[in-house]
């Protein structure tokens, strides 16, 4: 009788145990979702020089560099003077030094202004270097109002490589209004990066 009462204590034992694993199923995980950075304002076809180019010689464009914490794929928002977080499901696709390097790159050669762009293994032939570095790129978000506005800052170097002098410096410095949330960031971003470039080329272009 004892045996029967262990066994049946057994059963429903296990019948407990295999509901509440049931009810403690796989939790689904939200996705990340990736963003690019582009320079909406750039065409997508060839550029046409047609051998006319602002300055027939060759520039560099060095990597961006990227100050911390910008250094990573994390997009940041701050709400507070001395506080700055990130969004948990949203991130850059790339660093965005990187992304805004590819841009920065596309917009000099649609623009025509220089012959050529040297690669990193043809730089012994460049007559110019563009450097630059990320200091900023976040939004700045207002909760009493629920608005918000993305801050980006780049700081940039022209050197002429025949001498190794800095030619000209340049910083960048603009914010926009946007969405609060990881959409309207990457909106804003988008149109700095168009005044970037658009301000990019005419600076170079004043310098050679």
């Amino acid at each position: 009788m004892k045996m029967k009462n262990i066994k049946l204590k057994l059963l429903m034992l296990t019948s407990v145990v295999s509901l509440v694993a049931c009810s403690f199923g796989p939790v689904k995980q939200r996705p990340t979702v990736s963003y690019m950075i582009y320079d909406t304002a750039a065409t997508e076809s060839v550029p046409v020089c047609n051998n006319t180019y602002h300055s027939q010689k060759v520039i560099y464009i060095s990597p961006m560099r990227t100050n911390v914490p910008y250094d990573t794929t994390k997009m940041f928002y701050s709400s507070s003077k001395y506080e700055l977080n990130t969004y948990s499901y949203s991130q850059w696709a790339a660093l965005p030094s990187d992304l805004l390097t590819q841009a920065v790159t596309k917009k000099i050669l649609m623009a025509c202004s220089f012959k050529n762009i040297a690669t990193s293994l043809a730089i012994a032939d460049a007559n110019y270097r563009l450097v630059s570095m990320l200091v900023s790129l976040r939004q700045d978000v207002n909760q009493d109002d629920n608005t918000a506005s993305v801050h980006m800052v780049i700081a940039s170097e022209l050197i002429d490589l025949e001498n190794n002098k800095v030619i000209s410096s340049s910083i960048f410095n603009q914010r926009v209004p946007s969405a609060v949330g990881p959409a309207g960031l990457v909106d804003g971003v988008n149109q700095l990066t168009n005044k970037y470039d658009a301000e990019l080329i005419v600076w170079l272009q004043q310098n050679t």
